[in-house]
């Protein structure tokens, strides 16, 4: 995702995104639509299976580690879940596309 955005969203496409916002408050933004686009694929975006699929994911933090039991907002649902470099409190949310675009 990371070279994505810095390489292809802001480099290449900047004639089309002339707004884009440093890579870190990208991944905030991204985070807060989680969510809504998940719905929004769910109801609208469904599409044949092709047998070619990609899959990418992102981490939701819920909190800091050292916060863990203090934190009462997503008690029961939350976990401690691993990433390449680090643990992180909270929910990684998946999205699979075809080779089509479909999901």
């Amino acid at each position: 995702m990371n070279h994505l955005y810095l390489y292809y969203v802001q480099k290449l496409k900047s004639d089309l995104f002339p707004k884009t916002v440093p890579y870190k408050r990208f991944v905030e933004l991204m985070q807060a639509a989680a969510l809504p686009m998940a719905i929004f694929m769910k109801t609208c975006c469904l599409s044949e299976e092709t047998g070619i699929s990609f899959i990418d994911s992102t981490p939701i933090r819920a909190c800091e580690i050292k916060r863990i039991k203090r934190n009462k907002v997503f008690e029961g649902l939350a976990q401690v879940s691993k990433l390449t470099m680090a643990y992180f409190f909270g929910f990684k949310v998946y999205i699979v596309i075809n080779d089509k675009g479909g999901c």
